[in-house]
């Protein structure tokens, strides 16, 4: 909690320099992504040197802190108006009261999104997923990761901060290498788990939280810098949290190397609309550099900012350029150096099959729109458009007609060019928010404009509370009005077809029971259902020799091909792949497998004694 408390006033301090622009969300955006490349960079060069520890980080926060404060104090007197400090708390406060009397209905959204959030990860009711099908819980709470890819970056997170290293090894394989392309988010990861003293395993999910109560910040933030009304906007940023999110579809609410990226992206979009060219580039970058697939959506973005004539680049622009680059050059050093120990064939093969690859799902997924983004926004999207080609914001264009055509062409095929067919569905549904609100400002407009409704202040108030209770409804039903089951994955198997449900997003692959049998077991190979494997490999520090595919994926030994091998083949296969741990269903041979205890899901962890 103490390191918690250190890193919150070292982070939050350097936005004082925020008072020193005219603009301040200009200088929140412009000091958020400051801090960010502090962050990118300390994690990056002290884990490339084997210097990653927590004093270390702390000590270079807290020069940045020092550095700002300096800053802050010569550049004061720019902002000082002469009066008392008494009579600026005042204005302050009343500042405040205007806003809450004046935004109620912003007040009430946001905490409903908050609501969504905690109902997720700390009190949810509904169906969720576990190693052996979906179950009803109520009132659950469950602070490990929930997806796959959650679990495998909370294990590269806990690598680094106990190897002091970058996250270039597979630690569900007894630190085996592994060329890593999405080693600067996890590296980051790592560095912000370690600053603020948060633990890789049952607190790695509040990156989720944060990121997904940022992604709705942002949306927020562009619908209104395109001069949308702010009860519009407020409705478009609140909609992000209610993308359908599936066991094929995880959304924006996870921790995942591309929905950070995403973050990045929205707020070089804010970077451009604020003509701030350090946030602008500084975060398509960084974007790159988190999910390098993320190319796929930058470059579309860049070609529409092209477009705009009314930008001019000042000094100050060209050498917060130059110090972008520089940072980039530095960042790609690092890069090559974590990657001297690997031959130019095996980064050629790794980079090969990650541009070019077959979908890990063997098949197709229905991602029809009508369910994946809320009803309500789709009237909206194509009037949104319209209005983006007409008023010439391609910067926001060009990305959405990208995302249509990879839509489209994950709609007819199984193999994956760069992104997975999920991620382009969610950034690109994401993006759709943004077009809606524009949509929902020019029909709001048109309406007004022609008189067909006349909106009175009383008028409005009275939908505000409608939607009020709208969105209420959705928050509270969330679990019953989850489309993720109209998601099915579409395989053609055996000459035949199938059509198959996905798992809900929200899971329980890991209990109490696992955690007990396997305490005082650390680095032994065991052998378990796949998605055991992943989770208790992660949890316990153990090697599985099977486990879900992800990021991560080890496909040593099947778990039904040991199984349903003989007792002798069984011995056979201990042997080879030097098996500590069975963790199975009851095994009827005697004299190598010692039982020593079963769980309430019907698994019986055995420890293997073979005799030379």
């Amino acid at each position: 909690m103490l390191y918690t408390l250190i890193g919150l006033f070292v982070t939050v301090t350097p936005f004082i320099l925020v008072r020193l622009f005219k603009n301040k969300l200009n200088g929140f955006f412009t000091v958020l992504t400051s801090l960010f490349f502090v962050h990118l960079c300390t994690a990056l060069i002290t884990q490339s040197i084997h210097v990653f520890t927590y004093d270390i980080i702390l000590s270079i926060h807290t020069i940045v802190l020092c550095i700002a404060l300096l800053i802050y104090k010569r550049n004061r007197n720019s902002v000082e108006n002469g009066s008392s400090l008494k009579d600026e708390l005042k204005s302050n406060f009343n500042i405040g009261r205007l806003f809450i009397q004046r935004s109620w209905f912003i007040l009430i959204i946001v905490f409903l999104g908050l609501a969504v959030l905690y109902s997720i990860r700390f009190n949810y009711s509904g169906t969720v997923d576990t190693a052996f099908g979906t179950k009803q819980v109520s009132h659950s709470s469950y602070t490990y990761p929930l997806y796959s890819d959650e679990w495998v970056g909370s294990s590269l997170v806990a690598y680094s901060i106990e190897s002091k290293s970058l996250p270039l090894v597979n630690p569900l394989n007894a630190n085996s290498p592994f060329i890593n392309f999405l080693m600067a988010s996890h590296a980051v990861f790592a560095e912000i788990i370690l600053f603020f003293g948060l633990n890789s395993l049952t607190q790695y999910i509040y990156l989720a939280v944060l990121n997904s109560i940022f992604l709705c910040f942002s949306v927020f933030v562009i619908s209104k810098l395109m001069n949308v009304r702010q009860s519009i906007a407020i409705v478009a940023a609140l909609s992000v949290l209610l993308i359908t999110n599936s066991g094929n579809l995880p959304g924006t609410w996870f921790v995942l190397p591309y929905i950070a990226s995403l973050s990045l992206y929205l707020s070089a979009i804010v970077g451009f609309l604020l003509k701030n060219r350090l946030v602008l580039f500084g975060n398509l970058i960084a974007s790159v550099l988190l999910y390098p697939p993320f190319i796929i959506f930058v470059v579309p973005f860049l070609l529409g900012i092209s477009y705009d004539r009314k930008i001019n680049f000042e000094k100050i622009h060209f050498f917060a350029l130059r110090t972008i680059i520089l940072f980039v050059v530095a960042l790609g050093l690092v890069t090559l150096f974590a990657l001297q120990s690997f031959t130019f064939s095996e980064i050629f093969s790794r980079a090969t099959s990650f541009v070019f690859r077959q979908s890990l799902d063997n098949g197709r997924v229905s991602f029809d729109i009508w369910n994946i983004v809320p009803l309500y926004i789709i009237p909206f999207i194509p009037i949104g458009l319209y209005s983006l080609y007409k008023e010439k914001k391609k910067y926001i264009l060009f990305p959405v007609v990208a995302g249509i055509l990879f839509w489209i062409y994950y709609s007819l095929t199984t193999m994956v060019f760069l992104i997975e067919p999920s991620r382009i569905i969610v950034i690109t549904s994401v993006l759709f928010l943004i077009s809606s609100a524009l949509g929902m400002e020019r029909l709001y407009m048109y309406v007004l404009n022609h008189k067909a409704l006349v909106f009175n202040p009383s008028t409005l108030i009275s939908m505000k509370i409608i939607l009020c209770i709208f969105f209420a409804f959705y928050v509270f039903n969330l679990p019953k009005l989850g489309l993720w089951h109209k998601l099915p994955l579409q395989a053609y198997i055996n000459n035949m077809n199938y059509s198959f449900i996905p798992s809900p997003p929200v899971t329980r692959y890991l209990n109490e029971d696992d955690l007990r049998l396997f305490s005082g077991y650390t680095h032994k190979f065991f052998i378990a259902p796949p998605w055991k494997g992943l989770v208790i490999g992660v949890a316990t520090e153990n090697y599985p020799l099977d486990s879900k595919p992800s990021t991560l994926t080890n496909n040593i030994l099947g778990y039904s091909v040991f199984l349903q091998a003989s007792c002798d083949k069984k011995k056979e296969f201990i042997k080879k792949y030097n098996i500590s741990l069975v963790y199975s269903s009851p095994v009827s041979c005697e004299g190598f497998l010692r039982k020593i205890g079963s769980s309430s899901e019907g698994l019986t962890l055995y420890r293997v004694e073979m005799s030379d």
